[in-house]
């Protein structure tokens, strides 16, 4: 896998001294052994192909976790369904 870079520059974001990881995992009901990866993108196959990253995570072993946000369009509730007969370990917000 690789990752395709949006244009900005993330030295300019720091995170908060006070930022408590597991805290986070816990207010989002997220598991704290597992490395999470973030997807922020409209929800569909036809754009995005969110259905490209379920099958990748899929793929990999189980110390992943997929966690996809965004807007929620037509195939939405597909690709929801796609999500719970695959492999993949991933939550929609």
């Amino acid at each position: 896998m690789f990752l395709i870079g949006n244009g900005f520059n993330t030295a300019l974001f720091q995170r908060p001294s006070d930022f408590d990881q597991n805290e986070v995992r816990q207010n989002y009901d997220l598991p704290s052994d597992k490395t999470i990866v973030l997807c922020l993108a409209a929800l569909n196959a036809e754009h995005t192909r969110v259905d490209w990253i379920i099958d990748e995570i899929a793929k990999l072993d189980r110390r992943f976790h997929l966690v996809l946000c965004g807007q929620e369009g037509p195939n939405t509730p597909e690709l929801k369904r796609h999500a719970e007969e695959s492999d993949a370990e991933c939550r929609f917000m």
